[in-house]
């Protein structure tokens, strides 16, 4: 076990093996499961969240850009998203979503279940997850109808 700056970690030897518990009673499966169940929080909420939390966001699309970064020594595209509700605004990103999974999704609401909150130059800033771990729903869940009124404003 490892901590650096207040954050626990593991680190492994190539000599480690790590099993991981296929009993789906583990409570780290049934927490896992059970986020998408939450509530969405909202923009005022989502920038007062510790970091390190995983939430639901709802909001619409205000804009979706792409900016090309050095990684090491690869270009990579970051994804940024800026969903907008009554609140205020959040700042969403992933490194692993292109622009074309939310680029027709401008100016629509959209819910995204499992969103992983952390801080960059002191802004608190939403982390998608890989693969199935976000799940990204458009136009119908609770709350749709009152951020297209709101947006409509």
């Amino acid at each position: 076990m490892t901590t650096h700056n207040g954050v626990r970690g593991i680190s492994l030897n190539k000599e480690s093996s790590l099993s991981f518990s296929s009993d789906h009673d583990h409570f780290a499966l049934q927490w896992w499961n059970s986020i998408p169940r939450q509530r969405a929080v909202p923009a005022i909420m989502f920038n007062e969240t510790k970091d390190q939390a995983v939430v639901n966001i709802c909001g619409i699309v205000g804009s979706v850009t792409v900016e090309q970064k050095n990684v090491r020594s690869d270009a990579r595209e970051l994804l940024t998203l800026k969903l907008v509700d009554r609140t205020g605004v959040m700042t969403i990103r992933s490194w692993n979503h292109g622009t074309g999974m939310f680029q027709h999704l401008v100016d629509t609401p959209v819910l995204i279940q499992r969103v992983r909150v952390t801080s960059f130059a002191g802004l608190k800033i939403g982390e998608l997850f890989d693969g199935s771990g976000s799940i990204v729903s458009d136009g119908n869940f609770e709350g749709a109808a009152d951020l297209k009124a709101f947006w409509s404003e």
